[in-house]
């Protein structure tokens, strides 16, 4: 009873904000002029304000002309200045904290957070969680899981004493809300504190399995809840146990000294519950469906590249309603998914929006587009004004107009802006080759399960060899034999092949010998173990968990190293079987 009036009160309070961004839709000029105009006044005293005269800026047209298109490298002294305890640098209200993020393609970025910031999110996160507690009636009735990224490391400050990183997820919310999540929460907020990611996922879903009235999931990657339950087979009746004994005991016993053993409910009827369904069903999704009978929404990223992995999540969870996140970053909310619309809605009351179509988006002499100029069907990149202290910031996502709310553009996320492999000039773009790599297996009918396209450089014993790519495939309706497989990868490799040379750059690339021809790996796995092997290795390179999004074209050398271990371990076995 007390859960559920909990939810009812959040979603009462956050009509308020969801009744201001649908009026607002009607007007979406108007919205975005006062909130660009409230941004620069607010701004105008700090240094960057100065420099670029906030305060004469009087139109869209004068912000378009003083203000410079930015990026994270152009910021980055001045973030640093920040975080050396410089004052007034991009905003004038101090800063509170810098999050960390690494980016679809690595690399260290502190963004900062302001007290203004942090309500431009909460505005969008109100908005959805209205429209989410009172379209899917079921997920009042219970609790939560919200996706917290385990902690990469302890917490920290700058050398001028400011913060570094949120404690977990509800941060980003307003007071009430983080008192209300934390009764909500049915995985507790400690285990962001587990530093190992197998224990973390160990904890993780023991308090999902233990949690009968989960009502609710919300994570950014299916991967996170598609790699949770492919452990099931050889965690489940451990975990039973640990619920029945109120103690949890980690596959990784060394690996998080300060909790050996961590506490969990005891719930012996609960563990008897669990025990007779693995017993009926097995750890399959048959048992999930049983022991969560409430859960009536479960949300993750379902564009661009993560569209491969939401079928292996509804085969899990075949009955539950998938909803497809909206466009949301460390450094500014782009769009929410709204339950009546094809598409996220571009959030207009929280950050001022231009947009660069996509095929004139290296032309800087070009105006962006605003958000009311936008056309359906058309790609942009799109630029970020924020209270954080980002101007005209091209964050480096592409989005497709799906259609309109009113006058509120509709986005679906189609890839991130630049994201491209360029050994040689061939410039793969990421869209391309998912478009390549479909429509090869389309042929062939094939369904891709995981799908990247990895570099390849010489090795030091083969310096005259040139660099090219390979195909890292897990496919989900393969027959073939072992002996069948090479002969099989290299039809494979000829039908991505031949699409990546409508490409003229690659095709030019191939035909001068500087690239070696495509070769194909389908590794014999699962997607989740192809999944966790190239989430592991972005983590040892430095990325947080909830910024590593699912991609095609994986960035950097050495990831055929990566995957060739695990061609061998699975070949291995395989000549075992």
């Amino acid at each position: 009873m007390l859960i559920r009036t909990i939810n009812s009160l959040w979603m009462w309070q956050s009509r308020v904000e969801s009744r201001a961004f649908h009026k607002a839709t009607t007007n979406i000029r108007q919205q975005q002029e006062e909130l660009l105009q409230l941004t620069l006044r607010d701004n105008a005293n700090s240094r960057y304000g100065r420099d670029h005269r906030f305060s004469q800026i009087k139109s869209l047209e004068d912000f378009q002309k003083h203000v410079p298109i930015c990026d994270y490298e152009s910021l980055r002294p001045k973030i640093e200045e920040i975080a050396n305890g410089g004052q007034g640098v991009l905003t004038s209200e101090p800063v509170l904290m810098l999050e960390p993020t690494g980016g679809s393609s690595g690399g260290s970025r502190l963004i900062p957070y302001t007290a203004t910031l942090r309500r431009q999110f909460q505005r969008a996160i109100a908005t959805w969680m209205y429209d989410v507690l009172s379209g899917f009636p079921g997920c009042r009735k219970g609790r939560a899981y919200w996706s917290i990224s385990p902690a990469a490391q302890r917490p920290e400050q700058t050398p001028g004493g400011i913060r570094i990183g949120f404690d977990s997820d509800a941060e980003y919310l307003a007071g009430w809300q983080r008192w209300a999540m934390r009764r909500l929460l049915a995985v507790p907020k400690s285990v962001a504190q587990l530093r190992n990611i197998e224990n973390f996922q160990y904890a993780t879903m023991a308090g999902l399995l233990s949690a009968k009235d989960l009502a609710l999931i919300s994570v950014w990657s299916p991967t996170f809840l598609t790699t949770l339950f492919a452990r099931l087979p050889n965690w489940a009746e451990r975990i039973v146990e640990d619920i029945e004994a109120g103690q949890l005991h980690f596959p990784q016993t060394n690996a998080d000294p300060n909790f050996k053993e961590f506490s969990i409910e005891r719930n012996r009827s609960r563990s008897r519950f669990l025990r007779s369904k693995l017993k009926e069903f097995g750890p399959s999704a048959e048992f999930l469906k049983e022991i969560w009978p409430s859960l009536s929404l479960v949300s993750a990223w379902g564009d661009a590249s993560a569209s491969m992995f939401v079928p292996e999540l509804k085969h899990w969870l075949p009955d539950v309603p998938f909803q497809p996140k909206g466009l949301l970053a460390t450094e500014g909310v782009t769009s929410f998914p709204l339950r009546s619309s094809h598409g996220s809605a571009l959030a207009i009351r929280s950050h001022v929006f231009e947009f660069q179509p996509v095929e004139t988006a290296v032309d800087p002499t070009r105006p962006a587009k605003w958000a009311w100029e936008l056309e359906q069907g058309c790609r942009y990149q799109v630029l970020l004004t924020t209270g954080g202290g980002l101007y005209r910031y091209a964050i480096g996502d592409e989005i497709e107009v799906t259609g309109f709310s009113r006058q509120c553009p509709l986005l679906k996320f189609t890839g991130r802006a630049g994201v491209q492999s360029d050994l040689v000039g061939e410039k793969l773009h990421e869209q391309h080759v998912r478009d390549a790599i479909r429509r090869s297996c389309e042929s062939l009918r094939l369904e891709p399960a995981f799908a990247m396209l990895i570099p390849v450089h010489a090795e030091a014993s083969d310096q005259h060899l040139a660099p090219g790519y390979r195909a890292i495939l897990v496919m989900r309706n393969l027959n073939c034999t072992t002996a069948e497989l090479e002969t099989f990868e290299r039809h494979v490799a000829e039908k991505i092949e031949l699409q990546l040379c409508n490409n003229s750059q690659y095709r030019y690339a191939i035909g001068l010998g500087q690239l070696r021809k495509l070769d194909t790996w389908i590794l014999p796995t699962s997607p989740e173990q192809a999944w966790s092997v190239y989430e592991s290795e972005c983590r040892r390179r430095g990325q947080k968990s909830g910024d590593i999004k699912p991609t095609v074209i994986a960035r950097g050398a050495g990831w055929d190293n990566v995957f060739k271990q695990v061609r061998r371990n699975d070949s291995s076995q395989a000549k075992d079987r």
